[in-house]
């Protein structure tokens, strides 16, 4: 029995006379006083945030049935219902295994075996789910195959229109091999193909609209349907057609993407990762479905922690101006003593003390304790205002330049500011084959930054 507070309640469910005398079953259901949750979003041009927000819950329904050893398999929008409670929309989760719809169109109908088996809704449906009784098709389907749909239903509430076109179902459904070989575009692509009211792509139905049928959800929509434009989606999410866009592309598209791989190893394992990967977009942590690169890390990281952040480049600025003053007085001490072996002495022993204060910049940095009270300060400024230092002293103390465009650099990488680090990589790279030579390891590894700065922005020639 299930107990949740976003899944409808079965009270009783039977048949109302034997099979063999052609009795019907039936059920008695919770009466859900909602509408489709993407009618619902559209009707109240939720906003994207709005939207995963209200679609946590639908995840942490269908986990709760999971537990309970119950698949899904026909999720869709007409069987997510939305009804307001005391003021607030709570989403609902109804017909498990047991929805039919008789009148809808093709995209809302529950498609069945001969034997009566509920295989799902072709729009919404995994590509195991489309080779009933075969070896690793309708009889081998786990809970993945509900983490797929969930992943389509929040393609189309975050872009208004489903992953594939009516044709590309209905062909994937006539030859089940063909549900496996097509990965889903990527929403951001998807929109673009969306032409503006009048284009060619509109008046060829270049999309298929996820709000096309408000009664019974998403679907994939009859010949001859007009789709919707890009910028009429957008101003159903509150904002315009280039933000949106730009929104899905920056990481969110991700998420779908994971929840819809063709192969389901690859998706996320259960509707509850489904959900944590959407709490983590929202409090702007690093996502599952994301890249493993210490520059998407590293820009989350600063993006949470702008106050210990700022507070480290204060230090670091400081430093910075520290380290460039003692070079100077380094040359100086170089010219004044440099006869004598006291002189040398004390010069390697300052410029040792050099390099280790300039280590030590970065490690200030790199350490940098995210729970430590700092003012607001613009770190992109101070890092601005101290770069115009660091060639003070390039002429009679190319060394010491070097090492700090090198920290310049490598802090602007930190950032993820990758056009500003690439010109002190290469200002060091300079500095370095004048004053030391091309083998030497510091020249080499002002070359390995430079070349690392350059293929992150994939300036590969």
């Amino acid at each position: 029995v299930m107990d949740h507070p976003n899944v409808a309640r079965v009270f009783d469910a039977g048949r109302t006379a034997p099979a063999e005398q052609g009795g019907r079953p039936y059920f008695a259901m919770e009466h859900v006083a909602g509408e489709p949750i993407t009618a619902y979003c559209d009707r109240n041009k939720l906003s994207l945030r709005q939207r995963l927000e209200l679609f946590i819950p639908v995840c942490e329904a269908v986990q709760h049935a999971h537990t309970k050893a119950i698949i899904h398999r026909d999720l869709k929008p007409a069987n997510v219902l939305v009804e307001v409670v005391d003021g607030r929309p709570v989403p609902k989760v109804i017909d498990f295994g047991v929805a039919k719809a008789l009148t809808a169109r093709f995209a809302d109908v529950t498609v069945y075996t001969q034997q009566g088996l509920v295989i799902g809704t072709p729009a919404y449906m995994a590509p195991e789910q489309a080779r009933p009784g075969a070896v690793g098709g309708a009889l081998d389907i786990d809970t993945r195959a509900d983490v797929y749909s969930l992943g389509v239903m929040l393609y189309a509430l975050l872009t208004g229109v489903l992953p594939f076109e009516r044709e590309e179902t209905l062909r994937a459904l006539s030859d089940p091999r063909a549900a496996t070989l097509a990965e889903p575009p990527r929403p951001s692509v998807r929109l673009s193909r969306l032409g503006a009211p009048g284009s060619a792509d509109a008046k060829r139905g270049g999309g298929t609209p996820a709000s096309a049928l408000p009664s019974a959800g998403v679907g994939i929509g009859a010949p001859g349907e007009a789709p919707e434009s890009l910028d009429d989606i957008a101003r159903r999410r509150r904002t315009d057609a280039a933000a949106l866009t730009r929104t899905l592309r920056a990481e969110l598209e991700w998420i779908p993407l994971k929840a819809m791989r063709t192969d389901r190893e690859e998706r996320y394992r259960s509707p509850a990762d489904l959900a944590s990967d959407i709490r983590n977009y929202l409090q702007d942590r690093p996502l599952v479905a994301g890249p493993e690169s210490v520059g998407y890390r590293t820009r989350k990281f600063v993006r949470r922690h702008r106050l210990p952040v700022a507070a480290s480049a204060i230090v670091l600025v400081s430093l910075v101006g520290f380290t460039a003053g003692l070079g100077v007085l380094l040359q100086r001490a170089r010219a004044a003593e440099a006869q004598t072996l006291t002189a040398l002495r004390r010069v390697e022993a300052e410029n040792a003390k050099f390099k280790a204060v300039n280590d030590f910049v970065r490690g200030i940095f790199n350490a940098a304790d995210p729970g430590k009270d700092g003012t607001q300060v613009k770190v992109v400024d101070l890092l601005d205002r101290a770069a115009t230092q660091a060639d003070r002293n390039a002429e009679t103390a190319p060394e010491t330049a070097a090492a700090l465009h090198e920290t310049l650099g490598s802090t602007y990488q930190g950032l993820g500011l990758l056009r500003k680090a690439g010109p002190h990589y290469a200002r060091s790279l300079e500095l370095r084959r004048t004053a030391l030579g091309e083998n030497d390891p510091d020249t080499l590894l002002s070359m390995v930054n430079l070349a690392n700065t350059l293929r992150a922005e994939q300036k590969f020639d």
